[in-house]
């Protein structure tokens, strides 16, 4: 992809040029600052801080916020520890379609707090995950269907027991190899009440490479909302916050799950507008719960 984003602050942007810290343990600078970074960006470094405590993919450490909360998090953490004004944290989260719910989504949020004035911008970007993968296997399973992926060098797996542990809980992370897979099932059954185990991508972004296209991409939403003045005030960080459901089936009239409306906002003045979603004025009769419940 180009820097297209990042040129958008030049001629004189308040940020054009600015030095800023990522808060990462996994690897995220530098696709955050394909979008952030650039002659015109900001001039990014690493902050090695400590993330996990904030919460872990999976599950040792409970996630104490949301993901976008999680993310500002970091960014404040950032701008401790390298004592910068600037500071970028990333989050990511993974969950069922809630319509689809065989397919599993993918959000990512990429904050930038000032330290001296407190202001947060966050950058937002969703989107399918169909690469993730979750299989609940046996002993007698064949793990054959893992080596293509493995083979590819873009993802790491994770093995689990799948239901109650044993003896306290065994988690493989970072399996790069069908041997060492092998070796992490086996651990795994045995530790498992029913003899069973789950072999999960690792969604860690330093071994999940699709990871890093969303996180990119909340990256260069991060940076058009730098480029965006509000109406209101004219600072920079206007863009979209949320969207909202809503939209009117087509048949009967009744609200559906397919969005309605875009709510931005500015984070300086906090001026809000609500606009509604071309062509939302008639949803699929198929997302109704009144024709199709």
């Amino acid at each position: 992809m180009t820097d297209e984003v990042p040129r958008l602050l030049s001629h004189g942007h308040e940020l054009s040029g600015a030095r800023a810290a990522v808060a990462t343990k996994h690897h995220k600078t530098a696709t955050i600052a394909r979008a952030l970074g650039g002659p015109e960006g900001l001039h990014l470094q690493t902050a090695v801080v400590d993330t996990d405590t904030l919460g872990t993919f999976t599950g040792e450490t409970p996630r104490p916020g949301t993901p976008r909360h999680t993310a500002t998090v970091k960014a404040r953490w950032a701008c401790q520890d390298s004592g910068l004004d600037l500071g970028v944290g990333s989050e990511g989260s993974f969950f069922p379609h809630p319509e689809v719910g065989f397919i599993t989504m993918q959000v990512e949020h990429v904050a930038l707090t000032k330290a001296s004035t407190g202001l947060t911008i966050i950058g937002t970007a969703t989107g399918g995950a169909p690469w993730a993968v979750r299989r609940t296997i046996a002993a007698e399973d064949d793990l054959l269907e893992f080596r293509d992926l493995l083979a590819s060098g873009a993802q790491r797996l994770i093995v689990r027991p799948a239901t109650g542990f044993t003896d306290g809980p065994v988690i493989s992370k970072g399996i790069a190899s069908i041997e060492r897979l092998r070796d992490a099932a086996r651990t795994a059954f045995d530790h498992d009440e029913a003899g069973r185990a789950v072999v999960e991508s690792d969604l860690r972004a330093h071994h999940c490479g699709p990871r890093h296209h969303l996180i990119h991409a909340a990256a260069r939403d991060l940076a058009l909302r730098l480029a965006t003045r509000c109406p209101a005030c004219a600072s920079f960080g206007f863009g979209r916050d949320e969207s909202r459901p809503g939209a009117p089936c087509a048949w009967c009239g009744t609200p559906t799950a397919t969005l309605r409306h875009h709510i931005y906002s500015c984070p300086t003045c906090h001026r809000t507008d609500v606009q509604t979603i071309p062509g939302s004025d008639r949803a699929d009769p198929g997302t109704c719960p009144e024709c199709n419940p």
